[in-house]
């Protein structure tokens, strides 16, 4: 299997699906530009990659190489570990209920490519089919590692697109489908969400698609006039720095935010609504000045003007070498310990002893205090004189 990060990704993906049906232009107006991951699109996919890895490890003959390989995990990172443990449990009791007496033929999907057109394209994060004389039935789940940013299940294309690909891949038609999103690290009840589509729900679906893939083509090949349809779709779009349709979403309602950029308010003078307005589009806000500065890095990576604007570098962090036995026999010629003794993580001891038995050895501080839209599950904060300090 490919690695998630060097997968040839489709004209039209599923992930950003959502804004090509909203917005046809998009698709136009991204062709050729080259943007740079984020620190969160790179976690998602090291998270996604060490799923993989362990679902493949689940099936071996040995069962310690599960635990070796999540041991592994926890020493580079305990939070990933701690979730994508649980995603691989949530995925065996998902296939567990969806098991019946009623179905004899069951089949998984783990990481596959799945094609519904020759521009629309995506790997499949799970599936599972079952079968019986007259019916054929699937679940599908999507990992969202993604901390803050709700993904909602409902009238999700991206889902959507993988069940309907996951079709075609098997030559089938789905008579009922439960489509699941697994998102841990968004504050919720529950860590998944799922919704159920029906034959006709699907049918419905993929002429949806296939006509905003009409659209999309059209568009891009000048058929049909460049449109664009400004919305929460465009927070992650490439052709957001030069959109003007963009830039006057985001000026509506008195929050002209792009103008007068060198002398922006105080914040004290900026009325209440407009600052509450500001915080919600704060995820949108910064990936549109993360799009800018790689949009004007590339520029001038590329010898085009960029004003006086210069590339630099920035500041670097001393490594050890990565052959870790020979600088530790280096250290040791020198006459320091190159290794320390330190307690096993949370995770390593709860896998040896189970939830719930080493409580009382344990304490969880209050969290940093932060702010969250009235969807938000999470109950207000018992604010007092001590809040001050969780701020930092």
């Amino acid at each position: 299997m490919s690695k998630h990060k060097s997968r040839e990704h489709a004209p039209l993906s599923p992930s950003s699906a959502k804004r090509w049906l909203e917005c046809p232009g998009s698709y136009a107006a991204s062709k050729g530009i080259v943007t740079k991951p984020s620190e969160a699109a790179l976690e998602g996919t090291r998270a996604h990659e060490w799923s993989e890895k362990l679902r493949e490890a689940c099936s071996t003959d040995d069962p310690n190489d599960y635990a070796q390989l999540l041991a592994k995990l926890e020493n580079e990172n305990e939070e990933m570990a701690f979730h994508v443990d649980n995603y691989i449990d949530f995925l065996d009791s998902l296939k567990h209920k969806f098991h019946s007496p009623k179905f004899s033929e069951y089949q998984e999907y783990l990481e596959n490519r799945v094609q519904f057109t020759e521009h629309i394209w995506g790997t499949l994060d799970y599936g599972c089919t079952r079968r019986n004389i007259s019916k054929t039935q699937a679940i599908i789940v999507d990992f969202k590692y993604g901390r803050g940013v709700y993904v909602d299940v409902e009238k999700n294309p991206q889902l959507i697109i993988y069940l309907i690909g996951l079709e075609d891949y098997i030559g089938v038609r789905f008579d009922k489908a439960w489509i699941y999103i697994y998102q841990p690290r968004v504050p919720k009840d529950k860590p998944y969400e799922v919704a159920v589509l029906t034959r006709a729900d699907i049918d419905d679906w993929r002429l949806i698609i296939k006509d905003a893939e009409s659209i999309c083509i059209d568009m891009e090949a000048g058929v049909t006039p460049i449109k664009f349809n400004a919305g929460d779709h465009c927070q992650f779009c490439p052709a957001q720095p030069q959109c003007p349709t963009f830039k006057a979403y985001t000026q509506a309602g008195n929050l002209k935010i792009l103008d007068n950029v060198e002398s922006l308010p105080a914040v004290e003078r900026i009325p209440l609504e407009s600052l509450i307005e500001l915080h919600k589009k704060k995820k949108q806000i910064e990936h549109f000045l993360e799009n800018v500065d790689h949009f004007l890095l590339m520029r001038g990576i590329n010898k085009q003007d960029i004003g006086d604007l210069k590339i630099v570098e920035g500041r670097s962090v001393r490594r050890w070498n990565e052959d870790e036995s020979e600088v530790a026999q280096g250290l040791k010629e020198l006459g320091v310990q190159p290794w320390k003794k330190k307690l096993i993580t949370i995770g390593e001891a709860e896998k040896i002893l189970g939830k719930n038995q080493i409580n009382h050895l344990t304490t969880k501080p209050p969290g940093k205090l932060q702010l969250a839209s009235p969807e938000d599950s999470r109950l207000p904060a018992q604010l007092g004189k001590e809040s001050i300090a969780l701020l930092d």
